[in-house]
């Protein structure tokens, strides 16, 4: 197994407008997408239409368990045609992210990923928390600076819902960095 990466995320944006209210005009957002890197080189290909899902991660947290990391700008991630979740495996002081081959092989960058018949990242678990924790702070200067609701792609309905980047990042994220990276 490789060596654990370091995980860092970078960050898109555009302005974009909503449906119109009566009552206060345009409802305007700055739109937000998240790419994923691993000692320097993105997770998936070049050209691919995938968002990385940054809300799912902070809403599953560092335990184990099925998560689509990847999703189509809509938020589903049958658009891609990605049928089966990523595995995210906990093991002592690592994290590991495990795809399978079959779905994933045209959407992850192969020099990142040890290729089998799954398709593995390993990351230290406390560089993950770091690495969120560093997302959701840089997230909440940018809604601050910018004077807008900030929405992370996939969106998945979420501007219409009038969620902002403290509902639906901030709010998951706390209850599960409260929970230190551990051996467990």
């Amino acid at each position: 197994m490789k060596a654990a990466a370091d995980l860092k995320f970078t960050f898109k944006q555009e302005q974009q407008s909503l449906e119109y209210d009566p009552k206060k005009g345009p409802l305007t957002y700055l739109g937000v997408s998240v790419q994923a890197w691993a000692n320097g080189r993105p997770l998936i290909r070049e050209g691919t239409n995938a968002h990385f899902d940054l809300a799912a991660l902070l809403s599953h947290g560092l335990r184990g368990g099925q998560i689509h990391l990847y999703n189509c700008s809509c938020g589903v991630p049958y658009c891609l045609q990605v049928q089966e979740p990523a595995h995210q495996i906990v093991q002592g002081e690592n994290l590991y992210w495990r795809f399978s081959a079959d779905h994933y092989q045209n959407l992850l960058n192969p020099e990142v990923f040890e290729n089998s018949s799954f398709l593995t990242l390993s990351l230290r678990k406390e560089q993950v928390h770091y690495a969120l924790t560093q997302a959701v702070q840089y997230l909440e200067e940018l809604e601050n600076s910018a004077g807008l609701r900030v929405v992370v792609q996939p969106d998945k309905g979420w501007p219409n819902q009038g969620l902002s980047v403290e509902q639906v990042l901030r709010q998951a994220w706390r209850k599960h960095s409260k929970q230190k990276p551990s051996a467990t």
